[in-house]
């Protein structure tokens, strides 16, 4: 079984401890071992599949989207190359690989982490790997729900290398961020045309820019926005992450440098999300306890820190972006939590926060949810990284 490389270089508490940037994944926890005695699920939490590993997927980087009731997802490894797949998923639970990335016979894309998009009735998405040759630095890809799939855009390191992020529909062209490559090395937005043209808006150069976006950018009034985990100091050393706007005429402007604890989240590997005239979004570290934060800033640039997590048993260290459902605040950890395997949050604009749900690490829920959730007719879904009966990652449901 190949090892994830979301684990490879991993360890958030050492990357943040360091002076330099990691190429991974921040959760905290590694594979659970069996919990001692299995707890009970909290109410309206339902396991719907568990992913077995090849030639089934295997460790579910990314959430999931809905495409008329039916769900769809990749994992980040698995599939008979072990390097990962694309699958679909129906709300009762029944599964089936429709894509196997890493095909050499086709010059595939390898290791998808961004998380899927629907436009048009087909998926897009990301690979970290592959692409057309020489190259192999990533791709944009496009699959229909039957499975047929091919590149759009593959990149050069000009281009930027990496993307761990997924891509944004937005005025007919694809929109995302590559975590290296560049002028400088330190990441790049770009621009996927619908022909595969790759066009380069705005290259990161750390100071007194961000450095290593993770997520992919979000539109909000006609422009887009974004985060990047380092960056952001007047000198070379590699700070806590701004938030970024950019024209699609490539002209870059940074909203926000983050502080860190106590007053200020740090190191945003979450993306933002639109909601009115604001943005909502989520750091792995900062505020007040120094395990994360969920903050809104307006297109203007005006932060506020709406909740600091805890720790466990509060949830902790969030990846993804929350979701907003009627107002309300929703999202996952992939640390934290009763357990410290990660937990489903909600939380207010105005601050008040709960746990809704607290991953055992074990058959009945999994564990490490890194992606964030999908609202589909009421009901969240999402994934967990590992755990579930065979240990390799499930795809849940929870009402809010």
């Amino acid at each position: 079984m190949r090892v994830s490389s979301a684990f490879a270089v991993l360890f958030l508490s050492a990357a943040v401890g360091c002076s330099q940037h990691t190429v991974s994944s921040p959760i905290s926890a590694m594979p659970p071992a069996a919990i001692a005695a299995e707890a009970p699920r909290s109410a309206g939490f339902k396991l719907l599949y568990s992913f077995k590993g090849n030639p089934d997927g295997q460790n579910p980087y990314a959430g999931v989207v809905a495409l008329k009731g039916t769900l769809y997802g990749t994992t980040e490894l698995g599939g008979k190359y072990d390097f990962g797949v694309l699958y679909k998923l129906s709300t009762s639970g029944t599964e089936h690989v429709i894509h196997t990335f890493g095909n050499a016979s086709i010059t595939d894309g390898s290791d998808p982490y961004g998380a899927l998009i629907v436009l048009n009735g087909a998926l897009y998405g990301t690979t970290y790997y592959g692409g057309r040759a020489p190259a192999d630095y990533g791709t944009v890809y496009k699959t229909s729900t039957a499975g047929a799939e091919h590149i759009v855009c593959s990149f050069t390191s000009s281009e930027g290398v990496d993307p761990f992020a997924g891509v944004f529909a937005f005025n007919g062209t694809l929109y995302g961020a590559n975590y290296q490559g560049g002028k400088k090395n330190y990441g790049t937005v770009y621009g996927c045309s619908p022909s595969g043209k790759v066009r380069v808006l705005h290259s990161f150069t750390l100071s007194p820019d961000g450095a290593y976006p993770y997520s992919p950018p979000a539109a909000l009034g006609g422009a887009l926005y974004g985060t990047t985990y380092q960056g952001g100091t007047k000198d070379s050393s590699y700070g806590y992450g701004i938030v970024y706007k950019v024209t699609t005429s490539g002209a870059e402007h940074v909203l926000h440098k983050f502080t860190g604890y106590p007053n200020d989240g740090s190191y945003p590997y979450a993306g933002l999300h639109g909601d009115g005239n604001k943005l909502y979004g989520a750091t792995a570290h900062g505020g007040t306890s120094n395990y994360g934060t969920v903050y809104e800033i307006t297109a203007s640039g005006s932060e506020h820190v709406i909740y600091s997590f805890k720790g466990a048993p509060d949830a902790a260290a969030p990846e993804a972006a929350p979701i907003v459902v009627n107002g309300v605040l929703y999202g996952t950890t992939p640390s934290g939590g009763q357990y410290n395997y990660g937990a489903v949050y909600k939380v207010t604009t105005t601050g008040k926060e709960q746990v809704l749900h607290s991953f055992t690490g074990g058959a009945t829920d999994g564990s490490n949810p890194i992606g964030g959730l999908v609202n589909v007719n009421g009901e969240l879904y999402g994934t967990a990284f590992y755990g579930g009966k065979y240990g390799d990652g499930t795809v849940f449901k929870i009402a809010p």
